[in-house]
């Protein structure tokens, strides 16, 4: 099961990557779609209180939902 800090790892390395230009996209087209769900993934293991993270699994779900339809979340 992926976990909001093992996301949160996985996310900061592509970020880190992305700024190194290794990092390619597939399909080149969606790029955006891609790097909004890393963006949204970077930062998802905040926590609102102590052992409650600031989004639930319902939150991500959603937000990766609307990510891959092209909506843009905040």
């Amino acid at each position: 099961m992926l976990t909001e800090s093992k996301a949160d790892r996985w996310a900061y390395a592509v970020v880190q990557e992305e700024e190194t230009g290794v990092v390619t996209y597939s399909p080149p087209f969606e790029r955006e779609h891609i790097w909004a769900g890393v963006m949204y993934l970077y930062g998802i293991n905040t926590m609102k209180a102590p052992n409650e993270y600031l989004h639930s699994n319902d939150d991500i779900r959603e937000a990766m939902m609307a990510i891959s339809a092209g909506v843009t979340t905040s």
